[in-house]
């Protein structure tokens, strides 16, 4: 019984002794959680995290806002454990997570759209997919190339930000030359 008493009292005092170190665990409602969120999204995302540890006041989400581009380059290195971007992990990605036998989740949450927008005083309003990947190529740089009535001069393309999303959909979708639109890549 003596000895009991001892193991008893030895394991109470262990105990006690690992409070220091406790931390609460990590769950989908509690703990903290450091991500990336592409910053032409990051409006929304803000608002959704706002509302979620309102509910989840144990939850703490830490979010970097950047460039599509950076986000998965902080995933790529682990220093994020979730990212929010327009795109899906690419082949070569995927292969970084398989070959280290990590098989992340995707998960859609939303459908984006790329408006293109025009001077008021420009009288086409009309543009084909064709037509754009030709002012985006650099094969059509007038305005009169696509409508020979149009007195408009040169067509000047601009993007949110040269590693954006939109920017890489562009890059991805039309193949056009990097050095075109001025993006540059780590």
């Amino acid at each position: 019984m003596k000895y009991f008493i001892l193991l008893f009292a030895c394991t109470i005092i262990v105990s006690c002794g690992n409070k220091k170190n406790y931390r609460p665990l990590d769950t989908p409602t509690t703990g903290t959680i450091k991500i990336a969120v592409d910053e032409t999204i990051s409006p929304v995302i803000h608002a959704e995290i706002d509302v979620f540890e309102s509910i989840y006041f144990t939850a703490k989400i830490n979010d970097t806002v950047c460039s599509e581009i950076d986000a998965f380059n902080l995933l790529l290195r682990d220093s994020v454990r979730m990212i929010v971007a327009g795109r899906k992990l690419s082949e070569e990605e995927t292969k970084f997570f398989t070959d280290k036998k990590i098989f992340p989740k995707e998960v859609k949450i939303a459908t984006d759209a790329i408006a293109f927008i025009v001077n008021p005083a420009n009288a086409d309003s009309f543009l084909t997919v064709k037509m754009v990947k030709s002012i985006l190529t650099g094969q059509v740089q007038r305005w009169n190339e696509l409508n020979p009535e149009s007195k408009l001069g040169i067509i000047k393309t601009v993007f949110d930000n040269p590693k954006s999303g939109t920017a890489e959909y562009a890059v991805n979708q039309f193949v056009i030359i990097s050095h075109y639109l001025k993006i540059y890549r780590l």
